[in-house]
């Protein structure tokens, strides 16, 4: 499902902002068709799972993990809404495009598959369709060769934060000129190998439900959009990974040494624990779609773009595991480059 939301275009060098901003989202998430919905809290009734077959047709499906799917299909809607993915093909050159994902359990029902065929039939048991998909980096890589994105490819799984930790990389390429555009993709399967590994990690509780769906969010260098005059949506600001949520939270927030007013504090917070925010609005994605886990800061990313194209709402700070980063408006002051508001902390 494409997500449409409204958006506003730079009138010039003087409201450009100087971080990597979002020209398109998709979603592939059970009973999930717009990034508001991910604020509305829990479904009235259970939606069903998400069928990669019938929005992306059979063809090349077969022998792929339900990790990778679920991502080609919410890269798909993302590529198309920011205009890079058109009825012919890549509409820009697959070697200035990347692919980031973030995952805490990826392929692992494959994995633990494999495990016990190895251990018994030996390796004379093992499929040889099967065995790649237990790669760690096998989701970046299957969209990477599915739409011809030739640019740099990362995994993430570094926990809760992973998803925020993504988009920080995702905004590093870009700054450092390696590529035009990030395909950054946060992905997890309630697979039964998912489910008892979060369980035994403590992340999701007995009777708890899990995300089975994917986020995607395409990510490029202010000057390309504004080039190929597309749409942005919003502009990935500050960033900050310590010790834990509280001690991220405050380094976002922190006034910066950079010249120009201090960062404007969140109209929203998205975190999915407790958090003291004297007064500001905070939601937990995780109940619309479940525990998200290392995709959880990519849901976030839709849902505080879909929050900023309301009006005049303000900034969304994202927390997620012992990660913080600021979500700004793709316009207006406090966007501007120079306001140090719309530069990533640590980033050139």
């Amino acid at each position: 499902m494409v997500t449409r939301v409204a958006t506003a275009r730079w009138s010039g060098p003087a409201t450009r902002p100087a971080g990597g901003v979002v020209t398109g989202v998709g979603l592939a998430l059970p009973g999930i068709d717009s990034g508001l919905e991910l604020l509305a809290g829990a479904p009235a009734r259970p939606a069903p799972p998400i069928d990669p077959a019938a929005r992306l047709g059979r063809k090349g499906l077969r022998y792929k993990d339900r990790a990778s799917v679920l991502a080609l299909c919410a890269a798909a809607d993302a590529l198309r809404a920011a205009g890079l993915l058109g009825e012919l093909g890549l509409t820009v050159a697959g070697e200035r495009i990347g692919v980031v994902a973030a995952t805490e359990t990826g392929p692992i029902q494959t994995v633990c598959a494999a495990s016990a065929t190895l251990e018994e039939q030996t390796v004379t048991g093992l499929s040889p369709m099967d065995l790649p998909n237990a790669s760690p980096n096998v989701i970046a890589s299957t969209i990477a060769i599915r739409f011809g994105l030739r640019g740099v490819t990362m995994l993430f799984t570094n926990g809760p934060s992973s998803g925020l930790d993504a988009l920080r990389w995702a905004a590093t390429l870009l700054a450092a000129r390696r590529l035009d555009h990030v395909l950054v993709v946060g992905v997890e399967a309630a697979e039964p190998a998912a489910t008892d590994w979060l369980r035994a990690r403590g992340l999701l509780a007995d009777g708890g439900r899990a995300l089975d769906g994917a986020v995607a969010v395409v990510v490029e260098a202010a000057p390309t959009a504004l080039r190929r005059g597309a749409p942005a949506l919003g502009v990935i600001g500050r960033y900050a990974r310590r010790a834990d949520a509280e001690s991220a939270t405050a380094a976002v927030l922190a006034d910066s040494t950079e010249p120009g007013p201090p960062p404007r504090p969140p109209d929203l917070i998205l975190t999915d624990r407790p958090l003291r925010a004297n007064g500001t609005i905070i939601r937990d994605v995780g109940a619309a779609v479940g525990v998200a886990v290392g995709a959880l800061g990519v849901v976030q990313c839709a849902a505080a773009l879909s929050w900023l194209a309301e009006g005049d709402a303000g900034p969304v700070l994202a927390v997620s595991g012992p990660a913080a980063m600021m979500m700004l408006p793709a316009a207006g002051p406090r966007s501007a480059a120079g306001s140090g508001t719309a530069v990533l902390a640590g980033v050139p």
